[in-house]
């Protein structure tokens, strides 16, 4: 199973960016109101300045001293300044402020005072009114007044309550369709894609029409032909091992068996002389460092050529083998037993000194003795030794002792034939002559 690299969900950004909107849209609306709340505010003051100015008229209506009436009206708290106009006048008649701009502002033609009605300041509303007045024909009156103070603070903790109330709740709404719509069957996929066996993919989102219903169908088909292909590799995996496993041990066993065959001789079933060559120096060395005493045997057959003559060469075969198979039945598994030739054995025995080493080969010459003469051929083959020991020879060297020992063989060889010789002379005295 593929891991996943470890990434941010998309969810997060997601929510951020719905409840900032959230947010973002009850500010806008906050500002909105409070502008429209101005706006509002404004046209009130319009309005009660228009009313405040048709009422000053009306006054003025019944008045003979102009002058007097505005002084009065300027001694008002909100009256900057007031004026009036004849008609087809450019400036005022009569005018009295107690402010220089506000008198600058109505020290205009009565036109152009009434269109400043929409280009208040912050600090005043500019309004006129008409006269009606038998004395002064068509007059218009013009003020200034300053604005009431707006109470500090913006809107009520209610108004924005309500209005974060009003937003939040579309923004929750839309979070929780978007997370049961697109995020929680974007993490199933996820874990479809890591084949979590803990998130199995839900029929839900198989069934779905939309695209996410499509990607869901494919990967359930893309699973379980993933598992399907899992299985069939182990088993191929389990079957491979096994068969690796059976080829190997047979190949392990084959190797063996050539090695046996390598080392040891076919016919006698003992070493070959390669292993002797390949053991002896490290036996010799290791018996001179510890002080200890080796012998070396050597072994040879005689008349066997006569024998094979007489015989064949199977009967030859077979005393060969008899000879193996006696010398590895009194052998110890330190020592070693080598077929040195066609006809010659050689012993090595770590431990044993000379004598011992003789005693060992006069009890294979004497077995060797009764099954030869079984063969019923005549002379019959005899078996003849020759032993030397490290102690005794003080040998410097393995073939130093080797030939100690074949030294030994061909003097018991020499010294048999002479006895042979002397007994056949006997015998042959003792036939009377006729």
């Amino acid at each position: 199973m593929r891991p996943l690299p470890r990434t941010r969900s998309i969810e997060r950004p997601i929510t951020r960016a719905v409840y900032l909107t959230a947010l973002a849209s009850c500010a806008i609306c906050l500002t909105v109101s409070a502008w429209t709340s101005d706006d509002d505010r404004l046209a009130d003051d319009q309005r009660a300045a228009a009313d405040a100015a048709e009422m000053l008229a009306t006054t003025l209506t019944g008045h003979e001293n102009f002058s007097a009436c505005l002084e009065k009206m300027v001694d008002h708290p909100r009256t900057l300044a007031a004026a009036i106009w004849q008609a087809h006048e450019d400036r005022p008649r009569e005018i009295a402020s107690r402010d220089s701009a506000a008198h600058l502002l109505l020290d205009q033609p009565a036109p152009t005072v009434a269109q400043l009605r929409h280009g208040e300041s912050s600090r005043w509303v500019t309004v006129t009114a008409p006269i009606l007045s038998g004395r002064l024909p068509a007059a218009t009156l013009g003020l200034v007044l300053t604005r009431p103070p707006v109470a500090p603070g913006g809107p009520s903790m209610a108004h924005l309550i309500t209005m974060g109330s009003l937003a939040l709740i579309p923004a929750m709404l839309a979070h929780r369709y978007l997370r049961t719509r697109f995020f929680r069957p974007l993490e199933w996929l996820t874990s479809g894609l890591a084949d979590d066996p803990r998130r199995p993919i839900g029929r839900l989102l198989a069934r779905r029409r939309d695209e996410i219903g499509v990607l869901t169908a494919e990967l359930a088909r893309r699973r379980r032909k993933t598992r399907y292909w899992r299985r069939r590799c182990r088993h191929w995996m389990l079957d491979n091992e096994a068969r690796v496993h059976r080829e190997t041990h047979e190949i392990r066993t084959q190797l063996q068996r050539t090695q046996r065959e390598a080392e040891r001789d076919a016919l006698t079933g003992i070493l070959n002389r390669r292993q002797l060559e390949r053991r002896l120096d490290t036996i010799f060395d290791a018996q001179r460092m510890a002080g200890e005493d080796l012998s070396i045997v050597m072994l040879d057959i005689d008349h066997f050529k006569h024998l094979n003559d007489t015989l064949g060469h199977a009967a030859g075969d077979a005393l060969l083998s008899f000879a193996g198979e006696l010398i590895r039945s009194h052998v110890r598994a330190t020592d070693l037993a080598v077929r040195y030739g066609g006809d010659e054995f050689t012993l090595v025995l770590p431990g044993v000194n000379e004598e011992r080493a003789g005693a060992l080969a006069a009890r294979l010459v004497s077995l060797f003795a009764q099954r030869a003469r079984a063969l019923g051929v005549s002379p019959a083959p005899t078996l003849s030794f020759g032993a030397a020991g490290l102690l005794n020879r003080a040998a410097k060297s393995p073939s130093e002792l080797l030939a100690f020992a074949d030294r030994s063989l061909y003097e018991s060889k020499r010294l048999r034939k002479t006895t042979a010789r002397k007994k056949t002379a006997v015998d042959q005295s003792a036939v009377p002559t006729r």
